[in-house]
């Protein structure tokens, strides 16, 4: 019998939290899932611990552990796509945790409404320092199906934690996320859907915008309950020149993608506004590496960045934004010296 939902858990050197992790997914209201766990050559005991929660629970929900070598996290989200035989497909990253009625608030919640993605909206951060706080994409229960409103989503998708628009919310990290929603496993076959896999960051935020570009219905609720943990020296708070190149493939392919869509022009407005964020970064990486930062030049100047720093006005740029877009367009060795006097101030 087809399970309900499919989640599915990619497992890599996590000992230290893989056990509340599983925990929390098992003791679930919910019980019409399956669960589908990817050791990705985990150095540590996890691919025995996940085996040993296989035995322990295999009986009651269905469970799948695949160990593989290490091919990093999309090759495993990958795997778990291809594996997953549920009618809904969701993803839990193996450091986080989620409460007991989460995926039955999930369901309640959707009802008995075609969509092809469900988005719980809300979710806790909880920091390295203990604290934790609420944060949310969406706080109310909707259906978006007009071109007006599927288009608004993707600017959901686009625009990172600090920028504001004319909606006048906050969008917070977890539009960008895979775990805060549920994708119908019919849709995502259907238009092939998979993590890019030569991508080593940002890959969560070229899944979702395909996602979310190619979808005709998209829910959402205000359903709470995923933990989301930030560690420090995680890849999320790193830099390195495979996370600027990353960035730089994702621009590139939501580029193409809405050259070959008919959207509004406000979605490529609010991928400039992000574009100006990655080329942030890009100086950023130069600036600490200044035995490369004759380099920086040919980042800045790749037609998808090039196009947000010389466009004119933007309208979900901030006034952050616009001083940014002035000093991007001077030479490199001034851009730097900026970055690292505006650092010291900082």
């Amino acid at each position: 019998m087809q399970p309900k939902l499919s989640v599915i858990i990619p497992v890599y050197n996590v000992e230290k939290y893989i056990q509340q992790c599983l925990d929390s997914v098992y003791s679930q209201t919910f019980r019409d899932f399956e669960v589908i766990i990817i050791d990705d050559g985990s150095p540590d005991n996890c691919g025995k611990i996940c085996d040993e929660y296989a035995e322990k629970y295999g009986d009651e929900i269905k469970t799948k552990v695949i160990h593989k070598e290490n091919g990093g996290l999309c090759r495993a989200r990958n795997d778990g796509i291809d594996a997953a035989q549920g009618e809904w497909i969701t993803f839990v990253d193996s450091d986080d945790w989620i409460e007991p009625d989460y995926y039955e608030a999930m369901f309640k919640a959707l009802g008995n409404q075609e969509v092809d993605i469900f988005v719980a909206g809300e979710c806790y951060i909880n920091e390295p320092d203990g604290k934790q706080k609420i944060s949310y994409t969406f706080d109310t229960s909707k259906l978006y199906k007009t071109p007006e409103e599927l288009d608004y989503m993707l600017v959901k998708v686009l625009l990172d934690e600090k920028k504001r628009t004319k909606y006048g919310k906050k969008f917070l990290c977890a539009s960008q996320a895979p775990w805060d929603k549920i994708y119908r496993a019919e849709f995502i076959n259907k238009i092939s859907l998979k993590y890019l896999t030569s991508l080593s960051a940002n890959e969560d935020v070229l899944f979702n915008f395909i996602a979310f570009g190619h979808a005709k219905c998209i829910g959402t609720g205000s359903v709470r309950g995923y933990h989301y943990r930030q560690v420090e020296g995680s890849i999320v708070h790193s830099l390195s020149i495979k996370k600027v190149e990353s960035k730089i493939t994702v621009l590139e392919a939501e580029i193409d993608f809405l050259n070959n869509n008919d959207r509004n022009p406000l979605v490529k407005s609010a991928l400039n506004a992000r574009a100006i964020t990655y080329a942030g970064t890009v100086v950023g990486y130069f600036a600490q590496n200044p035995s490369d930062a004759e380099k920086m030049d040919n980042y800045l100047k790749k037609p998808c960045l090039a196009e947000a720093i010389y466009e004119g006005k933007n309208p979900y740029e901030t006034i952050k934004d616009r001083i940014k877009k002035i000093i991007l367009r001077l030479p490199s060795s001034v851009i730097i010296k900026i970055y690292m006097l505006y650092s010291k101030i900082k």
